[in-house]
């Protein structure tokens, strides 16, 4: 018997690897269409679309432009809808801040030059006397 080169075999494996993972071609299987199953994937995000990284630490301002404080973090139900917005507010610097959680619909989204904003008619004052939020552990 003549012998395999190794690079051969290390070929096969790889193929019967990947063959294995990526499961059937696509004769084989069926499109999300076909199932009537939504698309497991999203390829682009589309210009009115924002990632968490890009609206975490967004300003907040009033209806005048004053800064009231910025976007902490986002609270979610178990079904993914946004219930608040957690806003890092008061203080100087983070020192003497505290959050407060607002649903989302008191604010709109205002396009700056060189940014995104959330804006709301809500005072400054109201978000300083307001509650703090408290986080769930557990």
């Amino acid at each position: 018997m003549k012998p395999v080169p190794s690079l051969k075999i290390f070929g096969v494996i790889t193929y019967l690897t990947v063959a294995i993972v990526l499961g059937p071609g696509p004769a084989h299987s069926q499109s999300a269409t076909e199932t009537n199953l939504p698309a497991p994937f999203v390829l682009a995000q589309a210009p009115s679309q924002w990632l968490m990284t890009q609206f975490r630490g967004m300003d907040v301002i009033t209806s005048h432009g004053e800064k009231i404080g910025h976007v902490a973090d986002i609270l979610f139900d178990q079904n993914g809808k946004i219930v608040a917005y957690i806003m890092s507010v008061g203080g100087f610097l983070g020192v003497g801040s505290k959050s407060v959680a607002v649903t989302p619909g008191v604010f709109e989204f205002v396009a700056y030059p060189h940014a995104m904003r959330l804006r709301t008619a809500m005072t400054k004052e109201q978000f300083k006397a307001a509650e703090e939020f408290k986080i769930f552990s557990k």
